[in-house]
């Protein structure tokens, strides 16, 4: 008989497949989505895939695909991509961002261009792409903007396109070009013969470009070549826009929005973050508030009603500017926990830092560090769970080679209490640094997951005795009765003394009647472990029993007032007359064997 041929391990495209289609089926099971991205993170730095359609049907690397991939290449379809790579340089919350686009099918009312402009976000690099054409009524160099509201009404998805200028009698009517989604910054093609040109490195246009109609979409290009951060997030949800009371900072806006050029919209873009720089350098924080809760919601706008590429670009590169001055983004965070009881400036703060993706999170993780008070650590925590980003800002502070970082992004993970981070405390329990272990085994503690209790059962035998320690405190403090058969081998093998003293008070705590059986076990000098005799671990024992204070636990230390041990009859009066008078102090009746 001969052995059955070996399953081939599944491909890149495969891999990514199942996880679209997982989260499509369970869009619940995080932590079952994190590990299969994982695996495509980890195929994706061996062997990158590229994905293409040709003559409709789905070509992979090159060759056929088979049949298993038909749902994916609906999907593909149905969201208008044409070409789509998944190189090395994908990164583990894009890919689940990716996967996510995908398991969510835009219906008949949300077209490609819904997913063109949600995927504006992910690296160019990392998943080079080709959507559908799409055609706009703007024409090439011109177009007319609106004009900014007075504040008090919210920017609505679905704004009316601008009119197309007047048919001139004789002349042609200008037809609009087919603007193809492509990603700016195409993967690496193969050296071919001559240098290439070299990219500009600044916003600013050059002298006399301004105003030129003959520069158009190209030279809005070419001036600003930067791709979309993977560390920023879009706002979906609509935005007012404010009303500045600083006269400069009017005065650009208006500038932006009047601008008959998209060149001209750029310098003025440029000119509007400078004013926000000045704005933070002069300590005018509502100024800044304001100047940057309007960039947010004049990017949205615009995206809204000219969906375009380059003007997503502009912006996430104008974004990035700000994002990469810290100290900026550091004051946002700082102002976002004392403006707390300005609702307004809460909510514009709160969108800023949320619109600024990652950079916003870890300032504001910075700032619930430095926090001095505890309501100021509840209002930092309080802002963190309302950023999208948070999560991928605390795990990639796990993974920091600093064990203090570690141990910072444990704590944090257990008091925000998002079953995302559960997934990463549960690696950081085979962190090499002891006190990293010993800060995920409590942060654990905050969870009430099953998974996180047997993780905490797994710290029970961890090789540092800080680790056990504080694994026997969070099993205490849960008082759960499911703790006692954790506890059980500690107490029947544990060589460290303040550990074994530490769970048999913990079995004390839980206090279910198998739990005074245990310890009454341990006070007559029974059991398993070898220090079974020891006077000191039956007097542990005895206070562990007082602790729980039932008829029956009372009874067995009474009874141990005639027992042989001088040590332990001298303990066992001693805690029974210390528990009388504490019933007769607190008026209850002493529970006291006759």
């Amino acid at each position: 008989m001969t052995d059955p041929a070996p399953t081939p391990p599944l491909s890149l495209v495969e891999r990514f497949a199942a996880l679209v289609a997982l989260m499509s089926s369970s869009p619940q099971s995080a932590m079952e989505h994190r590990d299969l991205a994982r695996t495509v993170v980890e195929s994706a730095k061996k062997k990158a895939a590229a994905l293409a359609f040709v003559d409709g049907a789905l070509v992979v690397d090159g060759g056929p695909a088979h049949e298993g991939l038909s749902d994916l290449a609906a999907r593909l379809t149905k969201c208008g991509v044409l070409e789509l790579a998944i190189t090395d340089r994908a990164a583990l919350a894009d890919v689940l961002d990716l996967a996510r686009m995908l398991a969510t099918v835009p219906g008949e009312s949300d077209p490609p261009s819904k997913f063109a402009a949600r995927s504006a976000v992910l690296d160019a690099r990392a998943f080079p792409r080709k959507l559908v054409p799409r055609t706009t009524a703007l024409p090439d160099a011109l177009y007319t903007p609106p004009k900014r509201t007075s504040g008090t009404s919210p920017i609505v998805e679905g704004g009316s396109a601008p009119r197309p200028k007047p048919i001139v009698e004789g002349a042609s009517a200008p037809r609009p070009k087919p603007i193809v989604e492509a990603a700016s910054a195409p993967a690496p093609k193969p050296v071919t013969e001559g240098p290439s040109a070299p990219r500009p490195s600044s916003l600013t246009p050059a002298r006399g470009s301004i105003g030129t109609p003959s520069q158009g979409i190209n030279a809005f290009t070419a001036i600003n070549p930067a791709t979309p951060s993977p560390q920023s997030e879009l706002i979906e949800e609509p935005i007012e826009m404010p009303v500045p009371s600083h006269p400069a900072l009017a005065a650009a806006m208006d500038v932006m929005e009047l601008a008959d050029s998209r060149v001209a919209f750029v310098a003025a873009l440029d000119q509007f973050v400078l004013l926000c720089d000045l704005a933070f350098r002069q300590g005018r924080f509502d100024d800044l508030i304001e100047a940057m809760i309007a960039l947010v919601a004049i990017e949205q706008q615009q995206n809204e009603m000219y969906n375009s590429d380059d003007r997503r670009q502009a912006f996430s590169y104008a974004l990035r500017r700000l994002a990469d001055r810290t100290v900026v983004v550091r004051q946002i965070a700082v102002l976002r926990h004392e403006r707390w009881d300005d609702p307004v400036a809460s909510a514009r703060l709160q969108t800023i830092l949320t619109r600024l993706g990652a950079d916003g999170a870890e300032a504001m993780i910075d700032e619930y560090v430095a926090s001095k008070t505890a309501e100021t650590r509840a209002r930092c925590l309080e802002a963190l769970r309302g950023l999208r980003r948070t999560h991928d800002a605390l795990l990639a502070l796990a993974r920091d080679t600093r064990d203090l970082m570690v141990r910072q992004a444990a704590a944090i993970l257990g008091e925000l209490r998002d079953p995302r981070g559960e997934t990463i405390l549960l690696e950081l329990i085979h962190h090499p640094d002891a006190r990293a272990r010993r800060a995920a085994v409590r942060a654990l503690g905050q969870f009430d997951s099953l998974m996180a209790f047997d993780a905490i059962g797994l710290a029970l035998e961890d090789e540092s005795p800080l680790v056990r320690h504080r694994a026997v405190a969070t099993v205490a403090a849960k008082k759960s009765p499911k703790g006692l058969a954790l506890l059980m081998p500690v107490l029947e093998k544990e060589k460290d003394r303040e550990v074994l003293y530490s769970a048999i008070s913990a079995v004390g705590a839980i206090g279910s009647p198998e739990a005074a059986q245990v310890l009454i076990k341990m006070a007559e000098g029974e059991g398993a472990h070898p220090q079974r005799k020891s006077a000191a671990l039956r007097i542990q024992a005895c206070t562990a029993l007082v602790a729980i204070r039932s008829p029956q636990t009372m009874t067995a230390v009474q009874a141990l007032r005639n027992d042989r041990d001088r040590e332990v009859r001298e303990a066992s009066v001693r805690l029974v007359a210390q528990a009388q008078r504490r019933s007769t102090a607190t008026g209850m009746q002493a529970i006291i064997a006759p």
